[in-house]
């Protein structure tokens, strides 16, 4: 982005990968600081946010669902704001002293509270949502642009009550890595690939792979597998027996094994999927959260490019049909646009309008 003397400052929320990795994203894009909304307020509620999520999806999904319904309701968001603008004074007084020209928010709980602060300073609010379906929360406040993964979520916006006008469709922001050109033998050598077939395996923050253990023996002469395990070290203890699988905890250049890969096996997490579709990658779910992730699901559905199973021989199933059919599908993905230099060229309009 060209140089401006408007401050801007990007924020995130870290409840869960993708809002944060979308602000990252930002943040090299754009050149400007970020900042995570929970270290503004007391630690204790920091990690009542972060880990409470977590428990909440993995243990007691249901419970997770009751609070999505009601985040629909009016009193629920007329309380949650009152409640955050107890606990984020710190946030304010952050946003007060240094004056930015545009805030950009990659969580929901963000916007409302800009809102509350554009009765004090002039701040442009501004949204990047980071999922396909659409929080209910994230029509709160009174936001001057929102960047959005499809025509789907334009309409979900819409259905809220937002201004078409205010709404961009740009798709979800990805590393840069991911636009970047790559030769696949050097890809190979490095990641020591000597099978013509790779799949790739996606842990999350909430559990296990279901059934991955029943079909690693049965996938392991025609694939190379890798798996990304996250923080879960019961899960990497227990595929330690498979000798043949590549595991990581983390892969910092993950658009690298996405490129190789068949199929991507993980849960519909609005990042990912915006990942794999960008890299024409077909998808299965294992496992989802409901809320934004189901219908995440259903348009990947929609479009012919996404599978959810329930068991290992689904599993097996789906991966052949993918074997069989993947030329075909690739013809299903929609059109996919660079949207970081989508938000960079619109942003810097919005500069100019006030610079020049």
């Amino acid at each position: 982005m060209q140089k401006s003397n408007r401050k801007i400052l990007v924020f995130y929320a870290s409840c869960g990968e993708g809002h944060k990795i979308v602000a990252s994203a930002l943040k090299e894009k754009l050149k400007v600081s970020c900042y995570d909304i929970l270290d503004f307020c007391p630690y204790f509620f920091k990690l009542f946010y972060s880990s409470g999520y977590r428990l909440l999806v993995r243990y007691f999904p249901s419970l997770w669902k009751i609070i999505f319904q009601l985040s629909k309701k009016d009193i629920f968001k007329k309380g949650l704001f009152l409640w955050h603008c107890l606990i984020f004074k710190r946030f304010f007084s952050f946003i007060l002293k240094e004056i930015p020209f545009m805030v950009i928010s990659t969580h929901f709980f963000i916007p409302p509270l800009i809102t509350r602060l554009q009765k004090k300073i002039k701040i442009k609010n501004i949204v990047v949502v980071t999922d396909f379906g659409v929080h209910p929360l994230w029509g709160e406040g009174d936001v001057d642009i929102y960047f959005v993964a499809t025509s789907f979520t334009k309409n979900n916006l819409i259905n809220l009550g937002i201004d078409e006008e205010k709404i961009i469709v740009s798709g979800i922001p990805l590393r840069e890595g991911f636009s970047r050109d790559i030769n696949e033998e050097e890809l190979r050598k490095k990641l020591h690939v000597e099978k013509e077939k790779v799949l790739l395996f996606f842990s999350s923050n909430i559990g296990n792979i279901p059934f991955i253990e029943r079909v690693v023996p049965l996938l392991d002469e025609e694939f190379d597998i890798f798996v990304i395990y996250g923080k879960n070290k019961k899960l990497r203890k227990t595929l330690r027996k498979f000798s043949s699988l590549k595991l990581f905890s983390y892969y910092k250049n993950i658009w690298e094994i996405m490129r190789l890969s068949l199929a991507i096996i993980t849960k519909p997490g609005g990042v990912t999927i915006s990942e794999a579709i960008y890299l024409k990658k077909p998808l299965i779910f294992t496992h989802l959260i409901g809320g934004q992730e189901e219908e995440n699901y259903y348009l990947l559905k929609r479009w012919g490019v996404a599978f959810k199973v329930r068991n290992g021989k689904e599993l097996m199933e789906k991966i052949e049909y993918i074997k069989n059919n993947y030329p075909q599908i690739l013809t299903k993905f929609p059109p996919s646009q660079n949207a970081l230099e989508v938000i960079e060229e619109k942003l810097e309009k919005l500069l100019c309008n006030n610079d020049c």
